[in-house]
């Protein structure tokens, strides 16, 4: 019985995560950076904490817990969902990146890009194990990394975006 339900979920988080991978391409050739979300990582991390969690397991009645755990879990769904998004949209800012003639701008570029597609791919991961977390309250999902690769791919996106203004700048004094 055990194995065949590990074999439904598998199935099922496969099943999701090819739907995901399609639909994110599929908006990804839309997106502009305008478009990004602001995330408070601070509240996805508070939110993420394992000590948090402990203290309502400890100090909550079970159903009470659970009910609880699902909402913080669906809560922490929605923080991915918008990391994946603005991933997507920073992808293609650093496609774009790739394209100019700048070589520094250009590996900045592919950097992002890199991060966004990792990123991206680790959302769809942590997705799962959320909704796992949803169906069994405590099992242990603590996807902290997503805010930690989220930051990281932010701190890319403000390099890139100096060496683009910096170029633009000294380019501009050239001319006068």
């Amino acid at each position: 019985m055990t194995h065949e339900l590990y074999f439904v979920l598998g199935a099922l988080a496969t099943a999701g995560f090819i739907v995901s991978v399609a639909y994110g391409r599929r908006r990804g050739t839309n997106a502009n950076p305008s478009q990004i979300m602001p995330v408070d990582l601070e509240a996805f991390r508070n939110l993420m904490e394992p000590a948090q969690r402990e203290y309502l397991k400890r100090t909550l009645p079970r159903d009470q817990f659970r009910s609880v755990q699902r909402k913080r879990l669906m809560a922490a769904v929605d923080y991915v969902t918008c990391v994946k998004s603005n991933a997507v949209i920073l992808q293609q800012v650093g496609e774009s990146a790739r394209a100019v003639a700048d070589r520094q701008v250009a590996q900045a570029g592919e950097q992002l890009v890199d991060s966004a597609v990792r990123l991206r791919l680790y959302a769809d991961k942590v997705k799962t194990r959320l909704y796992l977390g949803m169906l069994y309250p405590g099992l242990d999902v603590a996807p902290v990394a997503v805010a930690d690769g989220y930051q990281e791919l932010c701190g890319l996106v403000a390099q890139l975006r100096r060496m683009r203004y910096a170029n633009a700048a000294v380019r501009s004094s050239a001319v006068l």
